[in-house]
């Protein structure tokens, strides 16, 4: 979302000031949103990625995120991802502060010193689970 802010010269510095805090208090609620937005049923759509704590790999299938506040979320991929058990490890890339449903995860595959990247697979919804495990 862009906004476009425009002046005249005569418009006063406090007014100025008041329409830019305006504007990036906008911004602010509408990146919060996004990371935060519901998909019904309280799963989300995404979660911020500062606020992950770790993962845990359930199975092929469902891989539970482990927030800073203790909170538990369970992403059922779209569809299975073979061999993500068995390696528990994968990596994921965000175009932006947060993971969101559709994104990819990576299975990463030892290979001699390093790693592999091995099948790709697109994330769910991120739903409430508690601070528990997998329910």
């Amino acid at each position: 979302m862009a906004t476009l802010l425009r002046m005249n010269s005569t418009g006063s510095a406090r007014a100025r000031a008041a329409l830019l805090s305006l504007a990036v208090g906008v911004a602010a609620a509408t990146v919060t949103g996004l990371a935060y937005a519901e998909d019904g049923g309280g799963a989300r759509r995404c979660v911020a990625l500062t606020n992950i704590d770790r993962t845990e790999v359930v199975d092929d299938g469902t891989v539970l995120f482990h927030m800073r506040n203790g909170d538990v979320y369970r992403n059922v991929l779209r569809h299975e991802c073979p061999t993500l058990k068995n390696r528990d490890q994968f990596a994921y890339r965000a175009n932006a502060a947060q993971l969101c449903r559709s994104d990819l995860i990576t299975v990463l595959e030892r290979r001699g010193a390093g790693f592999a990247p091995g099948p790709s697979c697109s994330l769910g919804s991120f739903e409430a689970v508690g601070s528990g495990g997998a329910q």
